[in-house]
């Protein structure tokens, strides 16, 4: 209801099928401080991104949704980023300082960890959109 105009707001649907999933927008990043900014932004608490090494690249992303989307079923989100170096167990971001290091152990509160979560393959649903 919008309660300005005293009338009722009219939803457009989505063009979706009930049980279908919505095809993830793909946003890539230019660099890595970029992403972890996201992943920081997005975070409850626990912190993870995912790696899948391709075509001798490696890509390091997130998987976010963005709720009240397409019949409040959501929008899918993937947000990635190509990089050179290969995981390790976290990534150590000080966004106060600018530093990004790979690193195996946590070692200082002050830095926020993000553990890097590395995957064979992409799920059906990423596998189709992903083009890399």
């Amino acid at each position: 209801m919008d309660i300005l105009n005293n009338s009722k707001i009219e939803h457009t649907e989505m063009p979706l099928e009930l049980g279908e999933l919505p095809q993830p927008k793909i946003i890539e990043v230019e660099d890595l401080e970029d992403l972890l900014q996201m992943a920081v932004s997005r975070s409850n608490g626990d912190l993870e991104l995912y790696h899948l090494e391709r075509n001798n690249e490696h890509l390091y992303f997130v998987w976010i949704v963005i709720h009240d989307f397409y019949n409040l079923n959501g929008l899918p989100l993937v947000i990635f980023v190509r990089k050179s170096e290969k995981p390790t167990r976290f990534i150590k971001f000080r966004p106060d300082l600018g530093t990004i290091h790979f690193v195996d152990k946590i070692e200082e509160a002050s830095a926020a960890y993000i553990k890097i979560i590395k995957i064979k393959n992409l799920p059906f649903c990423l596998d189709l959109s992903l083009k890399v």
